[in-house]
């Protein structure tokens, strides 16, 4: 598994804010958390197939790189459980 860069993480900590407002009617409503998330993997899920099709990248070889992708994901989610639990020993 490769070592996730520092430039990702970076990008991470400026892209997740912890709650997200409503930014296409720019009203203070504040969306729950399930439709923060479903609204989020349909995004993904469209980009994902729409590089499929367009790229002509068979389902086998997208699950080799989401495989990857999800690796690191989840290298960053144990370093955040790690930074929370660290800092709550302090």
């Amino acid at each position: 598994m490769s070592e996730v860069s520092k430039e990702t993480e970076r990008s991470m900590k400026e892209d997740t804010p912890e709650e997200k407002k409503v930014s296409d009617s720019d009203t203070s409503e504040v969306l729950p958390l399930g439709a923060i998330l479903d609204k989020k993997t349909e995004e993904l899920r469209s980009v994902i197939f729409k590089e499929m099709v367009q790229g002509g990248i068979p389902a086998s070889l997208m699950d080799y790189m989401l495989t990857s992708i999800l690796a690191e994901v989840r290298d960053l989610k144990a370093k955040e459980y790690s930074k929370r639990i660290i800092g709550k020993e302090e």
